[in-house]
C-alpha cells in the first residue's frame, strides 16, 4: 500500500508537460513579377525612415521570404524607379503568410 502514493506522485509528475511559449513573430512569402526595386517597410517607416529590407528584383517571377517579423501591417513596395506600387501585407505571430502580386 505504500507504493500507491509514490506511484500516484510519479504518474501526476509525468503527466505534466512544459508548454511551448506562444510564438511572438511571423513571416511573409511574397511573390511578384517584374524587374525593379523592392522594399519592405513598417507603416511608420514608409513615411519616416529606411526600409527594413530592400533590393533589386530580376525579370520574371520573384519570390522573397521575410522571417522573424513582429506582428502587424507592413508595406511592400515594388516597381521600376519612379513608379512604385505599395501593397499592404499582414504579419501574424506563428504564421507564414503568402502574398502574390
Amino acid at each position: 500500500m505504500k507504493l500507491l502514493p509514490a506511484a500516484l506522485v510519479l504518474l501526476l509528475a509525468g503527466g505534466c508537460k512544459d508548454d511551448d511559449p506562444a510564438p511572438t513573430t511571423g513571416g511573409l512569402v511574397i511573390s511578384f513579377s517584374g524587374a525593379g526595386r523592392y522594399a519592405l517597410y513598417t507603416e511608420t517607416l514608409l513615411r519616416t525612415g529606411p526600409a527594413l529590407y530592400e533590393g533589386t528584383s530580376g525579370t520574371g517571377t520573384n519570390k522573397l521570404t521575410f522571417d522573424d517579423l513582429n506582428p502587424g501591417t507592413y508595406i511592400f513596395q515594388r516597381g521600376p524607379a519612379g513608379n512604385n506600387f505599395n501593397e499592404a501585407v499582414q504579419v501574424t505571430a506563428g504564421k507564414q503568410r503568402e502574398y502574390t502580386f
